[in-house]
C-alpha cells in the first residue's frame, strides 16, 4: 500500500499519537485515511448498548478507514494501542489521484480485496464456537508460513478482544491448545504445530 500511495503523490500529514489515544471518532466527518508508519491501531465500534466490537487492528506498514473514501462520517473509532507514527491522507485529494491514475487504482483494488478476504476470514473464525479451535485457527492465519510461528506483538488480552472472546478464556484456550500439542509458547513467540 505505502508504494500505491507514493505513486498518488497525495501529500499527507504526519501525526505522532501516543498509546490510548484516539485517532479519530466514531460519528466524526471522514475526511482522511491513514497510513501507520509505526505502532498499532485498534479500529472498534461501539455499540448502542455501549459495548464495543473490534473490526481490525492495524499494524505498521498498513492503512485503515479505507472506507472514508466513500463515508460521510466514521464508522468506528480509531485508537493507538501503542505509540504510533500516523499519516492522514486527504480522502478528497486521494479520489482526485485515483481518478488520474488509473493504474494505481487498480492496485489500491487489489490491495483492498485481500482485506476484505481477511475480513471475511476473521469473520468466519469468529462463527467457531470453540475457543481453542478459534484461537488455533487465528494462529494458523497469522503464522509464518515457513516457520509455523507467531510473534506476540500485542498483549494476549488484546488479542483476545480481536477474537471476540474474554482474555481469560483466551488463556484457557492457549493453555488448552498447548497441552494438546498443538502449539508451544517460547517466550513472545507461540509455534503452531
Amino acid at each position: 500500500m505505502t508504494e500505491t500511495i507514493l505513486q498518488l503523490g497525495v501529500a499527507g500529514t504526519t501525526s505522532q499519537v501516543g498509546a490510548g489515544e484516539c485517532v479519530f471518532r466514531q460519528g466524526e466527518p471522514a475526511r482522511h485515511i491513514y497510513y501507520l508508519v509505526s505502532g498499532q491501531v485498534r479500529l472498534i465500534r461501539y455499540q448502542d448498548d455501549g459495548s464495543m466490537v473490534v473490526t481490525h487492528t492495524a499494524h505498521h506498514g498498513e492503512t485503515f478507514a479505507e472506507a472514508s473514501l466513500f463515508s460521510a462520517y466514521y464508522h468506528c473509532e480509531a485508537s493507538a494501542d501503542t505509540d504510533a507514527t500516523v499519516v492522514s491522507l486527504p480522502c478528497a485529494a486521494l479520489l482526485a489521484a485515483i481518478r488520474s491514475r488509473p493504474d494505481v487504482g487498480l492496485d489500491l483494488i487489489r490491495i483492498l480485496s485481500v482485506q476484505v478476504r481477511d475480513l471475511r476470514l476473521r469473520l468466519e473464525m469468529r462463527n467457531l464456537h470453540s475457543a481453542p479451535d478459534r484461537v488455533y485457527e487465528y494462529l494458523r492465519w497469522r503464522m509464518d508460513a515457513s516457520t509455523h510461528l507467531f510473534s506476540l506483538d500485542q498483549p494476549l488480552k488484546m488479542l483476545a478482544q480481536e477474537l471476540g472472546m474474554a482474555h481469560e478464556t483466551m488463556y484457557r484456550a492457549l493453555a488448552l491448545l498447548e497441552r494438546e500439542g498443538r502449539i508451544r509458547r517460547i517466550a513472545r513467540t507461540i509455534l503452531v504445530q
